[in-house]
């Protein structure tokens, strides 16, 4: 006998305001955005196992509410990579990956990528002298773990190449950066596509550079979009100035494109045709959205020693533009913006590692308009952090938190690198609890847009879920919403949606307008639950997603 919505009056009320919208969008409900006074100030992130030089906070990604931090550093060079799981304002190790086969100095966890179920970790053996060409280690989550898939390394690989210095993942594709390669050069760098089918990664493209050359380290950062790449060539001498002479590890970055998942082509080559000077490094970080490229310039001398820019090219039909290049607000002489960058959704972080209050670092908020053009929104810093710091020497943006790392740092233990996290609320005034159950697909994520204020539209979308299946939706009312035995403790369950459908993508949209009389103050707590055969229990569960109601 199936179960009904348990409703109570006020219940009954939202009730009648709620549409099962499936993949249809309501146009009066934005896209998914995060307002400044959403984005929270920086907390610090404790390493689970400090150790002095471990490099805690060297490699870095952002998944829901899951994130990856690596220390390179860690266990003599070998490193280790530790995942963490967001609840409530902190963070929980739930796994430790240090595979004991690694060679020495293999350098662990130096780059990571995390795009669903599914972990790369780069080991790209960068300590002299190299004992292996480098490798990229494949996880896959399963049951709530991830587990080992596959070491990747290329067949024309050699020692020292440096194979997983830089990441890329989109998907089944992988996109991998060996700048030491030496194909075209000493030291002249290459990149590597890869492929899954089913649960085997195959090698299917090498890229280089149509002018690549000794020194230029090509492939020390790399994006993927699609069918796009974007690696950097941070050392390249491919600009010139005035003279049309070489401008000395000015640096570069180059588009590759496929149309068949298997023919590279080079699309094209972004440089700083304006005022390349010596030593700007373009290429040092690199971001990709779409028609939209970013690559950071650390040590480029705009408006002083090494504040460094950002240059974004815009992409019309098949040829690339320079449409601007910005640099944070308040710049600091030797600050190097743009170290490191990271995006999610519309939001761009940008790390300036030296900038800041003696050398503390921080990292800096773009956001993307419906143009493409980035402006800056909110500057992550802490005073609290030791002098020199260098915060932001990593980052990445995630749906929930905002990641910026200092692995040089004095944390827990000396030198031992230390990380800070900007907690983000998913729209406004809605707020991840965390404390999803994993299911067959990775952990079911809930997430809020629009505002819940009387008759003003809001929505509520879940991915992650099983395809055409059935769900429920649990709602809570309360004004107290605490930590409780693992959770969080929401006195009233007002009612239970059964039997809403997801999608074939296994995601499902819930929205209206807010009911009218139906004001706070008080929060409303949503989370979504469904019978799965690859949760550990049988069940998997969304995060709980909290919505701040505002008087009326």
């Amino acid at each position: 006998m199936p179960l009904r919505p348990r409703l109570r009056s006020r219940g009954a009320a939202l009730l009648a305001g709620l549409t099962l919208l499936s993949l249809l969008p309501v146009a009066s409900v934005s896209a998914q955005t995060y307002p400044v006074e959403s984005i929270g100030p920086p907390k610090p992130v404790p390493a689970p196992d400090p150790a002095p030089l471990e490099a805690f906070a060297g490699g870095l990604a952002s998944g829901g509410q899951t994130i990856a931090v690596g220390s390179p550093a860690a266990d003599g060079l070998r490193g280790k990579v530790e995942l963490l799981d967001r609840s409530g304002d902190s963070f929980q190790l739930v796994d430790t990956l240090a595979p004991a086969s690694l060679p020495a100095r293999a350098g662990f966890g130096g780059a990571i990528e995390l795009d669903g179920d599914t972990l790369a970790v780069g080991a790209p053996n960068p300590h002299y002298p190299s004992s292996s060409p480098g490798a990229v280690w494949i996880f896959v989550r399963s049951g709530g773990a991830f587990v080992f898939q596959q070491e990747l390394v290329p067949a024309s690989a050699l020692l020292g190449d440096q194979f997983g210095r830089s990441l890329a993942l989109d998907g089944e594709r992988l996109l991998v950066g060996a700048p030491f390669d030496d194909d075209l050069g000493a030291q002249s760098g290459s990149a590597f596509v890869f492929e899954r089918v089913g649960e085997v990664w195959t090698e299917t493209a090498q890229l280089l550079p149509n002018d690549g050359a000794s020194g230029d380290q090509f492939g020390r950062s790399v994006a993927l979009s699609g069918d796009t790449a974007l690696v950097g060539a941070w050392l390249s001498d491919a600009a010139t100035d005035d003279d049309d002479a070489p401008v000395s590890d000015a640096g570069a970055a180059y588009v590759f494109v496929t149309e068949d998942d298997v023919l590279w082509s080079q699309q094209a080559q972004l440089l700083d045709e304006a005022e390349p000077e010596p030593s700007d490094h373009m290429g040092q970080s690199v971001g990709l959205h779409e028609d939209h490229a970013l690559v950071g310039a650390p040590r480029d001398d705009m408006l002083a020693d090494d504040t460094g820019v950002v240059h974004h090219f815009a992409r019309a039909a098949d040829t690339w533009s320079l449409t601007r290049t910005f640099q944070e607000l308040g710049v600091t002489p030797g600050g190097q913006f743009g170290s490191s960058m990271s995006s999610v959704n519309n939001l761009l972080l940008v790390g300036s590692p030296y900038s800041g209050i003696n050398a503390k670092g921080r990292a800096i908020v773009f956001e993307r308009d419906d143009q493409g053009d980035y402006s800056q929104i909110k500057k992550l810093e802490s005073f609290l952090v030791p002098d020199q710091s260098h915060f932001g020497t990593t980052v990445a943006a995630g749906s929930s938190h905002l990641l910026f790392g200092a692995p040089t740092a004095d944390g827990a233990a000396s030198d031992g690198g230390a990380l800070l996290n900007s907690p983000l609320s998913l729209s406004g005034n809605w707020i991840s609890l965390g404390k999803a159950l994993a299911g067959t697909n990775g952990e079911p994520v809930l997430s809020g847009t629009g505002t819940i204020i009387m008759d003003e539209p809001f929505e509520l979308s879940m991915s992650n879920g099983l395809p055409n299946s059935s769900v429920a939706m649990i709602m809570g009312f309360t004004e107290v919403c605490a930590p409780f035995k693992g959770g969080f403790l929401v006195p009233s369950t007002d009612f239970i949606f059964y039997d809403l459908i997801t999608d074939g993508t296994g995601s499902m949209t819930l929205g209206g307008d807010w009911p009218t009389g139906f004001s706070g103050p008080w929060d409303a707590v949503f989370q979504v639950w469904f019978p799965d055969p690859g949760a550990v229990h049988g069940f998997a569960a969304s995060n709980g997603l909290l919505g701040e109601v505002p008087p009326g």
